[in-house]
């Protein structure tokens, strides 16, 4: 993920053009910001897969 976020930085000219998308199947979500807050993560779009009968994706809100 690191790589995809320097390469965002680098080029943003792409802003507009080119989403990276981050999946997540962690349960704590407390654990899931501590990473992307960590990380600086802040250009990727972050997502969380539901662990229910009816699977989903989520997105996440920073």
């Amino acid at each position: 993920m690191q790589d995809n976020q320097n390469m965002l930085e680098q080029n943003p000219n792409w802003q507009n053009k080119l989403k990276i998308i981050r999946l997540s199947a962690d349960d704590l979500i407390q654990l899931i910001f501590e990473r992307i807050n960590t990380k600086k993560w802040k250009l990727i779009k972050h997502y969380r897969l539901l662990k229910r009968q009816n699977v989903g994706i989520k997105k996440m809100r920073l």
